[in-house]
């Protein structure tokens, strides 16, 4: 049983290769699957099969003990419901296909050992007698077997009426080699009350592998030490490290416990802030980098399964340590450089939100350096860029959840360390790159009105008049701001946010109240087009923007000077907006302020 180790995925092909035979202790609970979890995971299987990836699609971790004396025999301490899942599936294609079938003739062998299922339940008979009924497609009498049988017809009827014809021998023979799961084995020495005990703890903490903590046990279980000191886990022991002995003596829920509350990226000296990308998509950054910046290596983290084991398909299994090492190479340096170049999200507590902030680093430990709410004080002890500061907080908000900017940058500093302002122009370079400035069509067909317009914009814009006032405060941009109300400190105190949708200042469904007179009589002829036009539009968060609904300027102007006075400024180029008028809101003020930032933005942009 040497070749049984969690860090290697068995399918139902390798259990037949193996010729092993799954029993179903008398402690284990009886199937319950619902026809929505068993819809699930056929269409999940189903969406595998169609990306024709061919990859495993792994369906988590399998817990079995195995008697020394019939080595050939697992008991199922947990995992049984993804066992029973397979064994009914195996039984309704050996009904379904036809009799002459290579993968019927398969999923045969899968089910039945001679006359004998392979998968066994003790003290439960008629389950064994049902899964025989469905195989002779006969009706199975148990109602959660009835269950998966009526879901399955009705899931793939379901597919020929929306495809017309669906390849259901080709879906049955890529479960049969791709749907993977790993296999913990549990030593001996235990007896049925022990693993009883044990199945229960587990079933209590919700113990469930995630795709990256399969990555892990599968290809760096060599490198366990390398791989908790990049992901910041406290200790040397990992999941699979814990002993049944210590789950059922309690002290291996302690240590499940703290794994769980400790995974996402953070680390004990920057305890409160965590890496702008998530762990698995840190790790497909390092993915693509060893590859050579290779796009066909998804940023999905959805895929992670999938393009590990695209990396490692290439090789035998006797060279996949070398592959891991050297993955584990660019990794670390990458994780480093990070941390180095990269701000963090910290949590405010004065502001009940998160911030972004800088850390100081060495090669073996991380120190956060703090940013005062005094941004001039900043200037004075931080020895950070600020600019770099707001420009990766504004490239993080407005990218999706891959941050492939960080990636890019990285590549083109070959991984060395780079100075902020240097580092600055190289980003500044990427996000033109991937955003060139759009023209301004006609009213018609204009791609800065409502409804065309990227958000993207607002946040660039933001940048480039937060980045203007901390050059030049004179500037006649800044010429109408209230400067003594705490206009300026409010700009520069400005902190980009995701939860960002456009917004009218001028309503875009105005109540009669809240029409102004200069709209409702301006004879523009293009007053509706004015209206959903970048001059009257400005990005605020989802809640301002349910507060100010339809509400009159004058309501929404006095909304601005609280968040001005709190020092929670939403959008730089609304301020500016409202600034620029003393109490109405008209059609040519906001034709007049379109223009102004459109023309300061092509001049930036083109400078």
């Amino acid at each position: 049983m040497s070749d049984l180790r969690i860090d290697r995925p068995f399918t139902p092909k390798h259990l037949v290769e193996k010729d092993m035979m799954l029993n179903v202790p008398v402690y284990q609970r009886l199937f319950v699957w619902k026809d929505d979890q068993i819809q699930n995971l056929l269409s999940d299987l189903y969406g595998s099969y169609k990306s024709q990836s061919n990859g495993l699609y792994n369906v988590g971790i399998i817990s079995v003990w195995v008697n020394a004396k019939e080595n050939n025999i697992w008991d199922v301490v947990d995992g049984q419901q993804r066992l029973t899942f397979l064994s009914l599936f195996a039984a309704w294609n050996v009904a379904k296909l036809p009799r002459d079938s290579v993968v019927r003739n398969l999923w045969q062998n899968f089910l039945f050992v001679g006359k004998k299922l392979r998968i066994s339940f003790t003290g439960r008979p008629d389950d064994e007698e049902d899964i025989k009924l469905l195989a002779s497609r006969k009706m199975p009498q148990s109602g959660a077997f009835r269950c998966f049988a009526e879901t399955a017809d009705v899931f793939f009827a379901k597919l020929i009426d929306a495809q017309k014809s669906i390849n259901l021998e080709g879906f049955a023979q890529y479960v049969y080699n791709n749907c993977a799961f790993l296999v913990d084995i549990l030593p001996d020495g235990y007896g049925s009350y022990e693993l009883n005990l044990y199945f229960e703890k587990m079933n209590s903490t919700g113990r469930q592998l995630e795709p990256i903590d399969m990555v892990k046990g599968m290809y760096f279980a060599k490198f366990a030490r390398r791989w908790n000191k990049v992901f910041r886990i406290d200790g040397e022991c990992s999941q699979e490290d814990i002993s049944i002995a210590d789950i059922i003596s309690n002290k291996g829920n302690e240590t499940v416990d703290k794994e769980s509350s400790d995974a996402g990226g953070t680390d004990d000296s920057t305890a409160e802030t965590k890496r702008l990308v998530s762990d698995e998509v840190m790790l497909l950054h390092s993915l693509r980098i060893v590859n050579g910046g290779d796009g066909s290596f998804s940023l999905d983290k959805s895929h992670l399964l999938e393009m590990f084991s695209k990396y490692f398909s290439d090789k035998s299994k006797e060279e996949w340590p070398n592959k891991a090492d050297l993955l584990l190479k660019v990794l670390e340096n990458y994780s480093l450089w990070m941390d180095k170049h990269i701000i963090r999200i910290a949590k405010d507590e004065k502001q009940g939100a998160n911030r972004y902030i800088f850390v100081t680093t060495n090669d073996d430990d991380i120190e956060v350096c703090e940013h005062s709410q005094d941004s001039e004080k900043d200037d004075r002890t931080n020895p950070r860029s600020r600019r770099l500061k707001q420009f990766e907080s504004m490239l993080f908000v407005s990218s999706d959840d891959s941050q492939d900017w960080i990636m890019r940058a990285y590549l083109l500093a070959e991984g060395k360390d780079t100075k902020d302002d240097d580092l600055l122009k190289v980003l500044k370079k990427i996000d033109e790159e991937k955003h060139p400035f759009p023209g301004v069509g006609s009213a018609e067909n204009n791609s800065w009105s409502y409804g065309k317009i990227d958000r993207y914009w607002f946040w660039k814009l933001d940048y480039m008049l937060w980045e203007q006032h901390e050059e030049n405060r004179s500037d006649t941009l800044f010429s109408a701001l209230r400067k003594k109300n705490g206009d300026n400190e409010a700009i520069s105190n400005y902190v980009f946010r995701k939860d960002r949708s456009i917004e009218h200042l001028h309503p875009q469904n105005p109540t009669q109240e809240g029409e102004d007179d200069d709209w409702a009589n301006d004879r523009n002829d293009n007053k509706d087009a004015v209206r959903n036009s970048f001059g009257n539009l400005a990005m605020i968060s989802s809640s301002f923007n349910s507060t100010q609904s339809n509400d009159s300027i004058s309501t929404k102007m006095g909304r601005i000077d609280d968040q001005v006075r709190e020092k929670r400024l939403q959008s730089i180029k609304l301020l500016l907006m409202v600034r620029s008028v003393k109490s109405r809101w008209t059609v040519e003020a906001t034709q007049m302020h379109g223009e102004q930032m459109l023309e300061f933005l092509k001049k930036k942009l083109d400078g």
